[in-house]
């Protein structure tokens, strides 16, 4: 099979994790974890697992991109050392990548041929909420809106190409891409983690983010001073990128695809 869908996963769940040709769990955060709880882990190789309480899933977005470059020949720096064989044994001679968070799953027919539906589709996606909002003034209401304000800034001064789009489906259109649940041509998956990481490393950079700490203490003093909604606490609130991937997924998806095909994105509760 020429598709693989990594389902991210960081700790055991009684009814178990979709395991076959299709779909692959992928332990996010395993730097973080005493004990392994998935056979593919974000902590092979070059990755950022260490930072999956700031990064949230998206240390497994690249995780996947990172190995799929190694497997590909397409990175040549001297720092990249392949994943062990479980991780890269789901990584070679794929054609589309695709990613769910955590209980999620996109729900395809066990025939569905990937390479007919991707003739007539650029990209497929879960289908999006629609938030009666704004991108920005939703994230504002739930965290920190000088986070995705400096964000904008970012994007605009990198790829200036975004800068309408960016007004037009973040601070005006109220429609999210959520979750992680999508699938792109392999190509397309390694442009998009391309574009994003550089603007999470200039974000980090610019704040002087520089271990997780640092980010810990910069949404500890944000919450004492009331600039962002504190309901779930500390730990919640630090995952930052992890929060800011969704909106730039949408902004990407939407800039660069005209032919989305949006389906069923489900989640299992208690099975």
């Amino acid at each position: 099979m020429n598709t693989k869908i990594y389902i991210y996963g960081h700790k055991p769940l009684k009814y178990g994790y979709w395991d076959n040709g299709l779909y692959c769990p992928l332990e996010v955060g395993a730097a973080l974890h005493d004990e392994q709880v998935l056979k593919v882990r974000d902590n092979e190789g070059e990755n950022i697992s260490d930072w999956n309480g700031v990064y949230a899933e998206v240390t497994g977005l690249y995780w996947i991109w990172r190995q799929i470059e190694g497997a590909e020949g397409l990175n040549n720096s001297k720092g990249l050392r392949a994943a062990g064989a479980e991780g890269m044994k789901n990584l070679k001679g794929l054609k589309h990548i695709g990613t769910c968070q955590y209980r999620r799953r996109l729900e395809f027919a066990e025939d569905t041929d990937f390479d007919e539906l991707f003739k007539e589709y650029d990209v497929i996606m879960a289908k999006p909420l629609r938030l009666g909002q704004s991108l920005a003034r939703q994230y504002g209401n739930c965290h920190n809106i000088e986070d995705i304000n400096f964000c904008g800034e970012i994007v605009k001064e990198m790829y200036p190409e975004y800068a309408a789009d960016w007004d037009r489906y973040i601070n005006e259109e109220g429609i999210i891409y959520y979750s992680s649940g999508m699938i792109m041509k392999k190509k397309d998956f390694i442009n998009y983690c391309r574009w994003l990481f550089p603007i999470f490393d200039e974000f980090r950079n610019r704040m002087n983010f520089n271990a997780p700490e640092d980010v810990e203490k910069y949404v500890d003093n944000n919450i004492k001073l009331k600039k962002h909604n504190n309901a779930r606490g500390l730990k919640y609130q630090m995952q930052i990128f992890g929060f800011l991937q969704e909106r730039l997924l949408t902004l990407y998806v939407r800039h660069n695809f005209k032919n989305i095909k949006e389906i069923q994105y489900r989640k299992y509760e208690g099975v």
